[in-house]
């Protein structure tokens, strides 16, 4: 079953992702979060969910498994975390100041990226990306079995 990306943007699944995001923000503080899932059919990212403004950097540099540096982060398969962001005033008065993106990955595969931003500078220490590694693991094997097992009522 290859999903299109409108199937991520049924009632179901869009309460499944805010869910998802209140509940990460009960355990780590942001400002602002998107989660982007890989899409079999198109070989590439699409974003699925945000929260507050959304976040991604680098949008128009283009990577094999999409735009942005979560491309690059799913390509990688490897977190990116920028504690300590000066990107001026020309960003507004709240401009993210700590920027993390990680890959949601199960048994060997990427399944998608999840990106956090907060408008202070080191707001994700090891411990708080241990507990969104953590908290993101159920998030991840649903996409898993709705994607590749086609398990639809994972939700």
């Amino acid at each position: 079953m290859i999903p299109e990306v409108d199937v991520f943007d049924t009632h179901e699944w869009k309460n499944y992702f805010g869910l998802f995001f209140s509940e990460l923000s009960k355990a780590v503080d942001f400002e602002a979060g998107t989660l982007f899932v890989y899409q079999l059919g198109e070989n590439r990212l699409s974003e699925v969910a945000k929260t507050g403004e959304g976040i991604d950097f680098i949008t128009p540099i283009a990577f094999p498994m999409g735009n942005g540096l979560s491309a690059w982060v799913a390509q990688k398969g490897k977190d990116i975390y920028l504690p300590d962001i000066h990107r001026g005033s020309r960003h507004g008065l709240n401009p993210i100041r700590s920027y993390l993106s990680m890959p949601l990955e199960i048994n060997s595969r990427i399944i998608g990226v999840l990106n956090l931003g907060h408008i202070i500078p080191n707001a994700f220490d090891e411990p708080k990306i241990a507990t969104i590694k953590q908290r993101t693991s159920d998030i991840a094997r649903k996409l898993y079995n709705y994607t590749y097992l086609g398990m639809t009522s994972s939700v």
